[in-house]
């Protein structure tokens, strides 16, 4: 379906309308008989026109022997059951599936659509149909134990006879008033008498046996001397008006086993038959009002019945038909606004379109200011590694109290046994002389020359040939076991660079067996001019004894500002949130906040996320897209993923290739394999669309040429429609403040962009406060030129609007657009990412553009 959007609204009515329909119906059809067997008056007592009741008294024992003949009618309420049991228990499937992301294409509607369902108004509509469908259910089942409708209905008359015995003894005291104990004779008269007096007869409340009362009240009747009815002991009064059919007093005077009798009243006249009673309570007469009283047959078993339940069991079955048409018609049709008009309307084709850089796992977990504000642990812990290295005071120590001359000793021994340069020379005269903070974590050449910064990229986290992950004994990776002090650091880092023998893949993609030593890379003083030419030649090792001096460092400040039991526990839970578990934490924010996306372009995806989004309830709505050619080393893909509903072909063909072909002659564009991912693909309506997907270097200076290339070959291609639409979704790493030649600058990009008649989720041109990125550096980190203080993350940080989403201006047109980055489509500004909940150091952007072509 293409426009479920629209069509929610007609189905939920649809369904609330059908349901209450028929409990209106199945009201209404008790109402009708029970009117046509109790047929009470619509005046309540007290009211001046006077008391109008017709209750039907049946007794106890007449009801029950009358219920095995009531089953025996077709009317049973089986079938009543059934079809509310069977619309409350689709309801509750239906919820199911659809909070397990598996009714979308059973309903067939669109995915936004699914995405509504949970949403609290859905939730409010299910709970609607629920409870017009659940209390009939509990009705029938508890109260009368799936008897026939005729037997529940006799049930129903129970109830209404004491309810209009309580309304009788109502009037009878209003006439008779509050005078206390009284009593009254019945005089002495023949039936004939009888029958034609209006006779006032009082009926004992908590008489458990009726027929007993019957037999009293027959016993009263015949008494041929006055029979005195003490009143002190009765509490209830009933009225009873003797019929004219003799017959009827005779069943009563001469049967005295009649356990039923009629009380039933008519307009015939205004006078009060208590005024026969007056004078024996004084006369008053303010108090009286007319009792009215006529004839009528008793119905409690009469037919009309039977036909209810065949009723129900045809709308049931009518509804069950209309549903599945229904659901079939808007299954081919394309939901409701095709229903409702021939021709979709724009609204009708909108698309959300949402861009995501996952950000690849960051091993360090102390790299970046986290913000959290459940864990003050955390502020205070970073706030004395600040203060540490910022102020270190009498605690800035020289390299050979940390890295003792024990442990150069026995590091130098292992490199000349591997057949490398000793590095003595370096040590002597250099490095042991240095303090710790001053002399070496702050030298900016020690940074410029990469030399502990490249052995910690390289061996910091090993991805074995298996694809499980290896990390060095270090503070600032995801090794688990402690680090209590440096001897322990020392053994468990030299037994990993040393003797630990990893299975690893070479660049033909076999397994070999190499220990962590021998993957350190030279440095080439033509990349990094600050190294020189001896360094260059002896990069090998001396990137070795500057790695080990820098992670000695590190443990030695951690348990010098912190107990180990106090940041060791810390690490693991945002290693556990982070780092373990930040492919499913991605995952489930795409999955329960994004599915109503017709397209998702992703960036820095890995190849285990692209897996695992295959085999779950994205891979289910969505065709997931990845590169022909994936980065095997760097980890990190741009992916499309195409709404099925909306892209039911999913990918026409890829293009990549094609876009790098079309770079700049002569221009080396910084593009790494994996960056790029472009495509045709065809919606539901045919249209056709290039939708590419593209994460920028660092300085964004390969965006521009990369938009270039992809505009290009839209135009030159074979392979691309000239009819094809453009929905480009990039991390652009554009800067709020570029600098010529060194960064890009938004303001220059949108420029850019434009001149191919481009518009942008931000519209034609951007604003620089539309920040997509929050985030700093600590001081736990290789680069500690880069490292931002506390007070200093907004304004040293990496604060600055690097997503966009662009299309063809004169194609579309947005609706709506919103970022994220809270896993909850908010967006907090000022606030510093990644956090706990939201794993990536880019907001999720995302916006609803309508087309405007045909």
């Amino acid at each position: 379906a293409t426009n479920f959007q629209n069509s929610k609204y007609f189905c939920g009515l649809f369904w609330t309308l059908v349901v209450s329909s028929m409990m209106r119906r199945r009201q209404g059809k008790h109402q009708d008989l029970e009117r046509k067997a109790v047929a009470m008056g619509d005046e309540e007592p007290g009211d001046a026109g006077g008391v109008q009741m017709q209750p039907l008294v049946q007794s106890q024992q007449s009801r029950r022997a009358a219920a095995p003949k009531l089953r025996e009618k077709k009317g049973s309420s089986w079938a009543l059951v059934l079809g509310f049991s069977i619309l409350f228990v689709s309801g509750l499937v239906l919820f199911i599936l659809v909070r397990r992301g598996a009714a979308e294409d059973f309903i067939g509607m669109y995915s936004e659509g699914i995405s509504f369902l949970v949403s609290s108004s859905s939730i409010g509509c299910f709970v609607l149909c629920a409870s017009l469908s659940l209390p009939p259910l509990l009705w029938c089942a508890r109260n009368h134990k799936f008897w026939g409708c005729q037997h529940c209905m006799c049930e129903m008359y129970e109830r209404r006879v004491k309810r209009a015995d309580q309304q009788i003894w109502w009037v009878a005291r209003d006439h008779m008033g509050d005078h206390g104990p009284w009593s009254f004779r019945f005089s002495n008269s023949s039936l004939d008498t009888l029958s034609s007096a209006q006779t006032i007869l009082l009926h004992q409340r908590r008489v458990l046996n009726k027929d007993y009362f019957c037999q009293q009240l027959a016993s009263l009747l015949v008494d041929s001397s006055p029979a005195q009815l003490d009143l002190e002991r009765l509490v209830n009064l009933t009225v009873f008006q003797a019929r004219n059919d003799a017959t009827q007093i005779n069943a009563h005077v001469t049967g005295r086993t009649t356990t039923s009798f009629l009380l039933e009243c008519h307009p015939t006249t205004n006078k009060s038959p208590f005024s026969q009673l007056l004078p024996m309570y004084g006369g008053n007469t303010t108090r009286q009002r007319p009792v009215i009283a006529y004839s009528r047959v008793p119905t409690a078993t009469g037919g009309g019945g039977g036909n209810v339940l065949e009723k129900y069991r045809n709308n049931i079955a009518i509804v069950i038909i209309i549903t599945i048409l229904y659901t079939a018609f808007l299954y081919r049709s394309g939901g409701a606004r095709s229903y409702l008009s021939m021709k979709a309307t724009p609204e009708a084709r909108r698309m959300q379109v949402t861009t995501f850089n996952v950000a690849a796992i960051n091993n360090n977990p102390f790299e970046y200011w986290l913000t959290m504000p459940e864990n003050p642990a955390y502020d205070d812990l970073m706030g004395k590694v600040e203060e540490f290295l910022e102020n270190p005071g009498d605690k800035d120590v020289p390299v050979s109290e940390v890295f003792t001359p024990t442990m150069f000793e026995k590091l130098d021994k292992r490199l000349v046994d591997a057949g490398w340069k000793s590095v003595k020379s370096y040590w002597e005269s250099d490095f042991s002389k240095r303090t710790i903070v001053e002399g070496f974590l702050k030298d900016p050449t020690l940074g410029s020359k990469r030399l502990a910064s490249m052995p910690d990229r390289i061996t910091n986290t090993i991805t074995t040939a298996s694809g499980s992950a290896v990390f060095r004994p270090t503070v600032i990776n995801m090794y688990e076991k402690d680090l209590n002090d440096q001897e322990m650091w020392w053994k468990a880092w030299e037994a990993f660079m040393f003797d630990n023998k990893l299975k690893v893949k070479d660049k033909e993609g076999k397994a070999v067996s190499k220990v962590p030593l021998s993957l350190l890379q030279p440095i080439k003083k033509a990349k990094y001019p600050a190294i020189t030419e001896e360094e260059e030649a002896d990069s090998l090792p001396l990137q070795t004894l500057c790695g080990a001096i820098f992670d000695g460092i590190l443990v030695h400040m951690m348990n010098t500002v912190a107990k180990p039991d106090v940041w060791q526990p810390l690490k693991r839970t945002i290693v556990e949130n982070l780092n373990k578990k930040k492919t499913p934490h991605t995952l489930s924010i795409l999955e329960n906040q994004y599915m109503g996306a017709s397209i998702m372009t992703l960036q820095e995806v890995s190849s285990s996320l692209i897996e695992q989004a295959r085999k779950g309830k994205l891979g289910r709505n969505f065709h997931v897209i990845a590169p022909a050619k994936m980065d095997p080393y760097r980890d990190q893909n741009s992916v499309i993923l195409l709404c099925k509903k909306a892209f039911p072909k999913g990918m026409t063909s890829e293009i990549s290739d094609i876009v790098e072909a079309n770079f700049p002659q002569g221009v080396k564009v910084p593009v790494a394999p994996g960056d790029i991912l472009a495509i045709t693909t065809k919606n539901a309506r045919g249209d056709d669309f290039v939708v590419a997907s593209f994460h920028g270097d660092t300085n964004g200076l390969a965006t521009i040429p990369v938009l270039d290339a992809i505009v290009s070959a839209m135009k030159k291609s074979d392979q691309v429609p000239q009819t094809a639409r453009l929905i480009f979704g990039l991390d652009a790493n554009t800067y709020e403040k570029g600098v010529e030649g060194k960064t890009q600058d938004v303001m220059l990009w949108g420029a850019h962009y434009m001149t191919h008649g481009l518009s942008s989720c931000w519209g034609d041109m951007p604003q620089k406060s539309n920040y997509t990125t929050y985030n700093a550096r600590t001081y736990l980190q290789p680069q500690l030129n880069k490292a931002c203080k506390r007070t200093e993350k907004r304004e040293k940080g990496d604060v600055n609007p690097k997503d966009f989403i662009l299309f063809d201006k004169k194609d579309f047109k947005v609706i709506e657009t919103f970022k994220d980055n809270t896993g909850e489509k908010k967006y907090t500004e000022d606030m510093a990412f990644p956090t706990l909940n939201f794993p990536s150091d880019h907001g999720i952007l995302t916006t609803i553009v309508e087309p405007t072509f045909e």
